[in-house]
Parts: C-alpha cells; structure tokens; sequence
C-alpha cells in the first residue's frame, strides 16, 4: 500500500531529478567516480569526482561510519547544498531527510523514529518554515500540527493525547 510519505518522498525524488535534467551542462559530462580513502581502517569522507574536463557544478558528498555503514549523502550544486540530503544511524535506519536549494532548506524535511515512522516533517520555503509542521508520537498517530506562513506561525497550535483525541 502506497502511504502519503511514500509518494511524498517520490515526489521529491522526481522534482530533483526533474531540476537536473534541465540545467544547461549536459548530462554526458556529468560521469563521475567514486574515490573512497581508508585510513588506519576508518572511512573518510567520499565524494563525488568530475570525469569530463568541463567543471561540474554537481556533486554528491557520501560519509561512511568507522563500520562501513553510510552516514550521510548529500547532493551540492555550485558548492552548495542542493537536492535531497539523507543521515542514517550508525546501524542503517535512516534519521532524517530534508531538501535543499542553493544552500538553504526549500523543501520538506523530515526525521523519523528508529521505528522509521515519522518523528517530525515540516516544510521550508528558502529557510523559512512555510506551511504545516507536524510532529507524531513513536506509534504514528500525530502529536501537534501548527502552520506558517514565511517563518510566521499562522495558527495556533493543535495538540493530540497518543489515543488521537484533542488536547483543548
């Protein structure tokens, strides 16, 4: 069953890919290799190489933890951030995602419970939170919903008890 978040984060997905399939560099010139260091057996930071002899102005930073397990990825356009970043745990479940535009949050973010249902997703428009901010309790029913509009709340804020019934 396809939930809301799901399409959600296909929708981020597709919007990104979407935003770089129309920028003016070519995406033949765009290959890019993956160099990873290893020093005294812990992961450095790898990121993303220019293959072609034009600059680019994408690339794709990804951390690793001293296990091997990825910590982060996180997409820069023109040095800055730009596109879907992720964090995941040490052990593999994923923290948080957010999306980013020219270095500023634009987008939703997103942070989840170990139990990878949804701790908290808001949205921001150029580092302002811009429409709803929801948190939920770790069972997934939601715990508090309040609107902004260009980092001014809009409402008051509404509050659940973990049963789902309102907090007056």
């Amino acid at each position: 069953m396809v939930t809301d978040h799901i399409l959600r984060i296909i929708l981020l997905k597709m919007k990104y890919l979407y935003k770089y399939l129309s920028i003016a560099y070519s995406l033949k010139l765009i290959a890019a290799l993956f160099t990873i260091s290893i020093i005294a057996g812990n992961c450095a930071l790898m990121k993303s190489h220019k293959v072609s002899e034009s600059p680019s102005p994408v690339h794709t930073e990804v951390s690793y933890y001293p296990n091997g397990q990825q910590e982060y990825t996180a997409e820069y356009l023109n040095g800055k951030l730009d596109g879907i970043s992720q964090h995941w745990s040490e052990g593999g479940s994923l923290i948080s995602e957010s999306e980013y535009s020219n270095g500023k949050l634009h987008g939703i973010w997103i942070k989840y419970y170990t139990n990878k249902k949804i701790m908290y997703e808001v949205q921001y428009f150029h580092d302002q939170k811009h429409g709803n901010e929801k948190w939920y309790y770790e069972n997934g029913t939601i715990k508090s919903e309040q609107s902004f509009h260009y980092g001014v709340p809009s409402r008051d804020i509404l509050r659940w008890q973990p049963d789902g019934s309102i907090v007056y």
